[in-house]
């Protein structure tokens, strides 16, 4: 489900996006969870700030305060979701 919210859902068709989006806040943030689950929630809430661009500014925050021992597949999504927030090419 997370793939496809990153990659082809219609995330303004949502009736209530900010659940999606808080749940993918906490899959980002728990080091439990699976490192796909968590790279994928990056790419739905990175998807999400296009239709919701007051949400770029948390999802900076919470990327740039992931662990540095974070694994590097996290760390190295963070890093260019960062780029893309930031408006640089990758």
């Amino acid at each position: 489900l997370l793939k496809i919210a990153s990659e082809s859902l219609e995330l303004a068709k949502l009736p209530d996006l900010g659940l999606l989006v808080d749940h993918c806040f906490n899959l980002i943030v728990d080091t439990s969870q699976p490192y796909a689950f968590r790279v994928y929630a990056m790419d739905a809430v990175y998807r999400a700030c296009l239709e919701e661009p007051l949400l770029k500014n948390e999802l900076k925050v919470v990327l740039e305060l992931l662990p540095a021992d974070s694994p590097i597949s996290v760390r190295s999504r963070a890093k260019n979701v960062l780029k893309k927030l930031s408006g640089k090419k990758r």
